[in-house]
């Protein structure tokens, strides 16, 4: 099995384990998805929400999007978890789309702009894992 083939698998998994994710929060309460706990983010939809916005980060910077830092603006773009889970799914189906157009070391070594330090682009090698 060759790396391209891996990092599709990768990306597959991703949205298997998403996918997972929310068929779990989905049976969650509104009360309990937005309950105050002890953790980095204090509720379970701001630690999705905040999967989901690093996820649209990264795929921006993979894909060459143009929105760098801007897919940030926003903390909390969905308040229920249906259609966030749309969005992620979404998102998820995009990354799959763009590991699978990767073919060769090239594809790799392309420069792409995360939008972190202006004029900074980093190879898509430092961005997937290795």
């Amino acid at each position: 099995m060759d790396a391209f083939t891996i990092l599709v698998g990768l990306a597959r998994n991703n949205a298997w384990a998403n996918h997972r994710l929310y068929a779990a929060c989905e049976k969650l309460s509104r009360d309990d998805l937005h309950a105050v706990r002890t953790s980095f983010f204090p509720t379970i939809i701001k630690t999705l929400c905040h999967n989901l916005i690093v996820d649209w980060y990264y795929l921006d910077a993979l894909t060459g999007g143009g929105k760098g830092r801007s897919v940030f603006v926003s903390e909390e773009p969905f308040s229920a978890v249906e259609p966030l889970r749309a969005a992620q799914r979404e998102t998820d189906a995009r990354l799959v789309a763009f590991t699978e157009t990767l073919r060769a070391p090239a594809d790799l070594d392309r420069p792409r702009d995360a939008g972190r330090h202006p004029g900074e682009a980093t190879a898509a090698r430092r961005v997937l894992p290795p």
